[in-house]
């Protein structure tokens, strides 16, 4: 290949030294050398790219859900039972909150309490307004409205089950209120200028506590103490104060989380 006299000229004047082609040629080598690895560096950040998207698209869908209310008394009607099922266009899964004390002098506050927030479910209203008169009669169970009488607490208790769902429609976390009952049940607006408007009713239902059961494979720890039995614990507890758990026992009971090096035991 024909070098430019006047480019070789210019290289060597910038370099302060006489070079011939064959060190110009390596010296362009050495500069495009790096581009390898350039490549390489590329296709790993892209496949970490499409890890994390393969990873991070399927979310979990606020307009998948159902809701079924086992509403009082119990002679209501199977029907209306299932209408509320598919009446109910709004829902809340209940979160967690832990009442602690002050802190004390090492700043420190100490759990005593679970609170248990209320949970609000909205439900579309039928013509015949069945879904409105439902739960009027089971807040009356609760205070005749002629004269204040207060019910029994278990003739007005009842479950409530909220139930996340997949695209698929399976069921992935099913939210069990126990000990429910609509505590508030919200005013009917009504207005001459909406013509298309579907009258719509909230419900505030307090409850006793909830349990939640995922339905597929949802576990975010390792197996360890949390899942040995009673007498299994008092074992564990006995041997470690004792001394007597062997090393192998130790990897058994908490899932290897020990180190693997023989340690001397004391």
């Amino acid at each position: 290949m024909a070098l430019d006299l006047n480019l070789h000229k210019a290289i060597s004047d910038r370099l302060g030294v006489n070079l011939n082609a064959r060190d110009i040629f390596n010296r362009k080598n050495k500069k495009n050398s790096g581009r390898p690895n350039e490549i390489i560096k590329e296709k790993s950040v892209g496949k970490k790219l499409d890890d994390f998207k393969s990873k991070m698209t399927s979310f979990a869908r606020t307009n998948l859900f159902e809701v079924r209310i086992f509403a009082k008394p119990d002679s209501v009607q199977k029907p209306l039972q299932e209408r509320l099922r598919f009446s109910c266009y709004q829902a809340t899964v209940p979160g967690m909150a832990i009442a602690t004390t002050e802190k004390d002098q090492g700043y420190r506050s100490i759990a005593y309490q679970k609170i248990y927030e209320d949970v609000t479910l909205g439900f579309y209203v039928h013509g015949d307004m069945k879904e409105l008169k439902v739960f009027q009669d089971w807040m009356k169970l609760m205070i005749q409205p002629d004269d204040n009488h207060v019910g029994y607490y278990d003739s007005y208790t009842s479950t409530v089950e909220i139930k996340n769902l997949d695209t698929q429609q399976k069921e992935v976390l099913t939210t069990t209120l126990y000990d429910a009952y609509p505590k508030a049940l919200s005013a009917v607006t009504l207005d001459a200028g909406s013509n298309d408007e579907i009258i719509k009713v909230t419900v505030n239902f307090t409850y006793r506590h909830y349990k939640q059961k995922y339905g597929g494979n949802q576990e975010t720890t390792a197996k360890g103490l949390n899942e040995i039995t009673s007498p299994q614990r008092k074992n564990l507890t006995d041997g470690i104060i004792d001394k007597t758990l062997t090393l192998k026992q130790r990897k058994e009971i908490f899932d290897g989380t020990v180190n693997e090096v023989e340690q001397e035991e004391f």
